[in-house]
């Protein structure tokens, strides 16, 4: 699976575009930049490139129940074994920026005891402050990074507990 990332129109996410194969997205990569810039890149969330009796809409595919208000999916960001390197950008809003002050990864998630022991997907400072969710990246926990979680969790609350004292 070979995945094409685009921007949509109306809420700038950035949104991916599907081929089932290397060789099929070789072969459509040029109608798929064409037609793209014949609507003047205005692709936006769970609009059709192509209509289905198109032949290239089995070449090139996305996904048609995104709304604007959709996380960014999953195919986005970038796996480490992938050679190419994408920026980083929080699930729900898309944005990116400094690491650390603005948006939160692993790292910054681990040290704010948020992850549970899961690997997560980015999230801006912003949408976590709105109640956004952190949002798990797989299903595997890691038992020891959840346990020294709560540790941490559980030595801040009682030095803030003795700090009220």
């Amino acid at each position: 699976m070979r995945s094409v990332r685009s921007y949509s129109y109306n809420c700038g996410k950035r949104r991916c575009i599907y081929s089932p194969s290397d060789a099929v997205y070789i072969g459509a990569i040029t109608a798929l930049q064409q037609k793209l810039e014949s609507v003047s890149d205005r692709f936006s969330c769970g609009d059709l490139i192509f209509e289905d009796d198109d032949p290239l809409s089995k070449a090139v595919v996305q996904k048609k129940n995104l709304t604007c208000e959709t996380r960014i999916e999953r195919g986005y960001y970038n796996h480490r074994e992938r050679a190419l390197k994408l920026r980083a950008l929080c699930v729900h809003c898309g944005e990116h920026g400094p690491t650390g002050t603005f948006l939160l990864d692993q790292n910054e998630l681990e040290a704010r005891c948020l992850t549970g022991g899961y690997k997560c997907f980015p999230i801006c400072v912003e949408c976590l402050d709105e109640g956004g969710k952190v949002v798990k990246n797989g299903s595997t926990k890691n038992a020891i990074k959840a346990r020294e979680e709560k540790e941490r969790l559980i030595a801040r609350n009682r030095k803030s507990s003795q700090e009220w004292k």
